[in-house]
């Protein structure tokens, strides 16, 4: 039974065309392959995050708002404290008009920002 699901198979993302592929499934219309491609992104080592987190960051600027969601909700299993780039792009979906957008970002920087109580 083919689900239409490109991430059934589990694919390894080796090179930074691979990790497109995976961040592209953030995109899909079905919910069940975003889900899967955000699990596939969770599953890649550290190393083969970096060129996975500026795919997944180039989605925050999708037309669509389901896709933007899912780019956070990946980004929220992938990104580091130490993963600056992400602070300024989540900033700008915090004006972000859509469902969920502000919502999820929000939530992703309060946990990736350094905090100093002193």
């Amino acid at each position: 039974l083919d689900t239409g699901n490109p991430f059934s198979s589990k694919p390894t993302a080796t090179s930074a065309a691979a990790a497109a592929a995976l961040a592209g499934g953030l995109e899909h219309e079905d919910t069940s392959t975003r889900q899967a491609a955000i699990d596939e992104l969770r599953a890649l080592t550290p190393e083969r995050r970096r060129p996975a987190l500026k795919a997944v960051l180039a989605r925050l600027q999708h037309e669509s708002a389901v896709a933007r969601e899912a780019a956070l909700m990946a980004l929220g299993e992938i990104a580091q404290p130490t993963d600056t780039a992400v602070f300024e792009p989540l900033a700008v979906c915090l004006q972000d008009p859509s469902g969920d957008v502000p919502s999820l970002a929000a939530e992703l920087l309060a946990r990736l920002a350094p905090y100093d109580a002193t």
